[in-house]
């Protein structure tokens, strides 16, 4: 089960099955019995254009490893680094923080142009490198400022000297899938997906059942009082995004391991 399951099913907790029916259903759908389901509306119409843009920019904490990447050097102290699709798992940079090294990586660093170095850069290497990081108790030194210039490109600007190893912290985009949220948070992004379901239901239906008992003098009754109920959704919504953004900082092991260098504590 991934976080849009479980914010579907939340939505079919609270939300009558015939008020989603109206909603996400068309007439023409249901005349004619086009392959689709509830389900799949609300995903194409609510939670794919509004929900995961919204937690897409928050992204997910990344370490990557530039002391092997090519770059270019523009002028005096500033590179521009492309970084490849496969470092973040084909997922835009939507946010670039520092670019360090660990104190003990930057004294003992062999230089990239070594013999050294060609024969131990590895996967495995950088691995068992990225691993040490994260325990490590040791801070990273950095004065360098960061600034992203397209999905997978980012310049660095060095005050100093460049060091020989240099690790970007940056945040990845979210797939649309939103798989990369753990269990532990799926109640609040799912309380998210229902705010904006309740926010579209109220949008289309309010003024559909306003014009239907203008012009047949239809009423509606306890069906209208649900939906009425739901016009406040578009505040709750806003006003729940800013939990998500602290909830999806620790949405990964990197976060993780800064959190218990820094004294605090959130696993999943």
């Amino acid at each position: 089960m991934s976080a849009i399951d479980a914010g579907i099913r939340n939505v079919k907790r609270y939300i009558p099955m015939p008020i989603l029916e109206a909603a996400f259903i068309s007439p023409d759908q249901r005349m004619f019995g086009h392959a689709t389901s509830v389900e799949n509306e609300i995903y194409q119409k609510v939670i794919g254009p509004i929900v995961v843009p919204e937690l897409s920019q928050f992204g997910q904490l990344r370490e990557i490893d530039l002391t092997s990447l090519p770059y270019e050097e523009i002028q005096n102290n500033v590179r521009i680094y492309r970084i490849p699709e496969e470092a973040t798992d084909f997922r835009p940079i939507v946010s670039a923080h520092i670019a360090g090294t660990n104190i003990v990586e930057g004294r003992y660093n062999t230089p990239p142009q070594s013999h050294y170095y060609q024969a131990t850069s590895s996967s495995v290497i950088n691995n068992a490198n990225r691993i040490t990081r994260s325990e490590s108790p040791l801070p990273r030194v950095t004065t360098s400022e960061v600034r992203v210039l397209s999905d997978y490109t980012v310049q660095i600007r060095e005050p100093y000297q460049f060091r020989t190893h240099m690790i970007l912290h940056c945040r990845v985009r979210l797939s649309e899938t939103l798989n990369e949220i753990k269990p532990p948070f799926y109640p609040v992004v799912s309380k998210l997906i229902r705010y904006a379901v309740q926010q579209y239901i109220y949008t289309k239906l309010v003024l559909e059942m306003g014009m239907t008992r203008l012009q047949h003098g239809k009423d509606f009754g306890e069906f209208k009082d649900i939906v009425n109920n739901y016009s406040d959704s578009g505040e709750l919504f806003d006003d729940h995004i800013p939990l998500c953004s602290r909830i999806l900082s620790y949405n990964d092991d990197v976060g993780n391991s800064i959190m218990r260098r820094h004294g605090g504590r959130l696993r999943s």
